[in-house]
C-alpha cells in the first residue's frame, strides 16, 4: 500500500461504552492503526486546562512526551509542534 499521509484521526470514548469492541472492529483492517486505551491526557490536563498560547507550544509538546503512553503513538514531535502552532490562535 502506497503511504497516503492522511493525518490521524482520533476517536474518544468512556469507559464502558465500546470503545475496545470498536477497536478491535477496526484493528481487523489491514491498513487501519488503533492505538491501545491510554490515558495520557491525564497528566499534563492540569497545567493546560486553560488552553495554549503560541509561545507555550513547546512546553505543552514537552508535557506530553513526558508521558510515556504518549511517545508510543509515534507521533513526530515536529509535526506535532507545527500543527499546534497552526492551529493555536493566540
Amino acid at each position: 500500500m502506497a503511504d497516503t499521509a492522511q493525518p490521524p484521526l482520533f476517536i474518544v470514548g468512556v469507559q464502558r461504552s465500546g470503545t475496545t469492541l470498536l477497536r478491535n472492529i477496526l484493528c481487523s483492517h489491514p491498513d487501519i492503526w488503533v492505538s491501545y486505551d491510554c490515558a495520557f491526557y491525564k497528566r499534563p490536563y492540569e497545567a493546560w486546562k486553560q488552553g495554549i498560547a503560541k509561545d507555550e507550544v513547546d512546553a505543552f509538546v514537552d508535557d506530553l512526551f513526558r508521558v510515556r503512553r504518549f511517545e508510543l503513538l509515534n507521533i513526530p514531535r515536529d509535526v506535532l509542534v507545527t500543527d499546534l502552532c497552526e492551529a493555536t490562535r493566540r
